[in-house]
């Protein structure tokens, strides 16, 4: 999702292609690759003003007005904030890590299926 400021044009979504238009605050490097290989994956340079290490940061400075930011829809979900799909359908993968299903207690099973569930 491209979180924006409440002044931004009337649009209902955006393409990466047009993100290079605008101030764009980043995550710092190394911080989220995610969002950083969908932007040089298609070869997209954007205009950084400002990197930051926390998404909450990123958000406030967007809701000030300061840029734009490229964020994964889970960390805007819920938010106070403008948000705009992108045109290009983008997506990642997501995975739970465990040592052994056999010996997983019963809330922790419970919480992946809802995960699951949740998912789809």
């Amino acid at each position: 999702m491209v979180v924006v400021p409440d002044t931004f044009e009337d649009v209902n979504s955006i393409s990466l292609q047009s993100l290079n238009q605008y101030p764009f605050i980043s995550s710092e490097p190394g911080v989220d690759e995610d969002v950083m290989s969908v932007l040089q994956e298609e070869n997209i340079d954007v205009n950084v003003q400002f990197y930051c290490r926390e998404d909450s940061s990123i958000l406030a400075m967007v809701k000030q007005g300061l840029g734009i930011s490229l964020l994964p829809q889970l960390i805007v979900d819920g938010q106070d904030i403008r948000a705009l799909p992108l045109k290009e359908k983008k997506t990642r993968t997501l995975g739970i890590g465990i040592n052994d299903s056999n010996r997983l207690s019963p809330a922790s099973r419970a919480f992946i299926e809802m995960i699951q569930k949740e998912m789809e």
